[in-house]
């Protein structure tokens, strides 16, 4: 369901404008991927990218970010966007699932399968001074522990439940 070719086309692009940035992928097989590989050849960008397999602290790399990129063909309600908001990391994504709810923010989703949307999204949070992209961060936290805290989850589970069947 990832859409690792169009997060390596946007970092292509992203490349082009802004020399020093870096990319990372993480996630089972991607460091296996032939597919993969042969993209990061064909791009050249294989030295820009830093490769590594699942891992079990997630929120120590989702930290030391500067952005969290979601480019997926199909989610429900990704996790990994919970994750990096929670870690104050700005995230940008694919428009599918829950995602445009999730952000709320049209400047941080991008059409699904376009590399050069997604690259505007990244583009835009890279450009925007420190201050500013650690204020989206810490807005993105506010928003994921207000709106998907697990409480406030159940409780909404709950009035639907009696809204339905009353």
């Amino acid at each position: 369901m990832k859409d690792h070719a169009t997060f390596i086309r946007a970092a292509e692009r992203v490349a082009e404008g802004l020399p020093h940035a870096r990319f990372v992928l993480v996630g089972e097989g991607v460091t296996r991927d032939p597919d993969i590989q042969a993209l990061l050849a064909q791009t050249r960008l294989g030295p820009r990218f830093v490769l590594e397999e699942r891992r079990d602290d997630i929120e120590r790399l989702m930290s030391a970010l500067d952005l969290c990129c979601l480019a997926s063909k199909s989610e429900g309600f990704p996790n990994v966007l919970g994750e990096a908001m929670a870690c104050a990391t700005p995230a940008v994504a694919t428009d599918v699932g829950d995602v445009r709810d999730i952000l709320g923010d049209s400047r941080l989703v991008a059409r699904s399968g376009d590399p050069e949307d997604l690259a505007a999204c990244i583009s835009y949070v890279l450009e925007l001074g420190e201050p500013e992209r650690r204020a989206l961060g810490l807005r993105q936290r506010s928003e994921i522990e207000t709106r998907f805290d697990m409480e406030q989850v159940w409780y909404s589970y709950c009035e639907l439940y009696l809204a339905i069947s009353a």
